[in-house]
C-alpha cells in the first residue's frame, strides 16, 4: 500500500493531489517516527522513504511547494 502510494506520488503532476498525499504520508509516518529510536527495521517503510527521499527533498527546495 505504501509503495503504491509512493509510486502514485511520483507519477502525479497535479499540485493539490501531491499536497494531499504529502499530508497523508505525514499522518501515516508520524506515529512510526515517534517509535523508531536508532535504526529502521521495517523494510516496507525504509523502501518507501528511500523511494521518495530525493524527490521530496528537491520539492522542498522550491518556493511553490512550501507551505
Amino acid at each position: 500500500f505504501l509503495l503504491d502510494l509512493a509510486n502514485y506520488f511520483l507519477e502525479v503532476r497535479e499540485r493539490d493531489i501531491k499536497n494531499s498525499l504529502a499530508n497523508l504520508f505525514v499522518e501515516i509516518l508520524l506515529p512510526v517516527a515517534a517509535v523508531v529510536k536508532l535504526e529502521m527495521n521495517i523494510p516496507i517503510v525504509r523502501n518507501f522513504v528511500d523511494l521518495l527521499y530525493s524527490h521530496v527533498f528537491d520539492l522542498c527546495s522550491k518556493n511553490k511547494h512550501r507551505l
